[in-house]
């Protein structure tokens, strides 16, 4: 200055520019795409509306009085017969449940002789229409939207059975606990042969 006092002033420092090249470039376009996609495959359901529909009103139907975990893990006994060998003829959710190989496997789908509808039917169409007639309407919806939510779990991959295979009434079942490995939810009783 006129005074003779020296003054520095401190430039920023520019940062440097980073320059890439027209394949580096596309190599982090391609890389950003493939987040987008497996950001998509994660939000999209491995499943239809039709698979949700029929494994919800199966659960409804086998385990509607029971608690979450019991619904859950009778949706897991369907979904982990379609992926065995022992079931092999089986591999969608609707031929484990209207299977009969060897026998009915879940007696809900057996049509009653007088009204030509079954258990499996009647929640269908309960599912279908949101209608719960009689006393019991509103515990009936609760028992639908567990099931649903039970069923939804499931089909994502929440599993509290392993790979069991089967389940029934745990009443007078000491036969399959002397023989297999089992867990008893509820009223079920959930198994797997040795």
């Amino acid at each position: 200055d006129e005074q003779g006092q020296v003054y520095y002033i401190e430039k920023e420092a520019k940062e440097a520019e980073i320059v890439k090249t027209e394949e580096e470039q596309k190599e982090s376009e391609e890389k950003e795409e493939e987040k987008k996609k497996e950001k998509a495959k994660k939000k999209k359901p491995a499943y239809s509306k039709k698979e949700l529909r029929l494994l919800s009103a199966l659960v409804y139907s086998e385990a509607g009085d029971q608690s979450y975990e019991g619904m859950l893990a009778v949706a897991n006994v369907v979904l982990n017969r379609a992926k065995s060998k022992a079931y092999a003829h089986v591999n969608t959710i609707e031929e484990v449940i209207y299977d009969r190989k060897w026998s009915v496997q879940f007696s809900v789908t057996v049509k009653n002789k007088k009204t030509g509808k079954s258990i499996l039917d009647r929640a269908l169409e309960l599912y279908d229409t949101g209608k719960y007639p009689g006393r019991n309407s509103a515990s009936e919806k609760k028992a639908m939207n567990r099931a649903i939510r039970a069923a939804k779990a499931a089909l994502e991959g929440e599993n509290n059975i392993g790979d069991f295979l089967c389940f029934r009434m745990k009443k007078g079942a000491s036969s399959i606990k002397k023989k297999y490995d089992y867990k008893i939810i509820g009223d079920h009783i959930f198994y797997r042969t040795k």
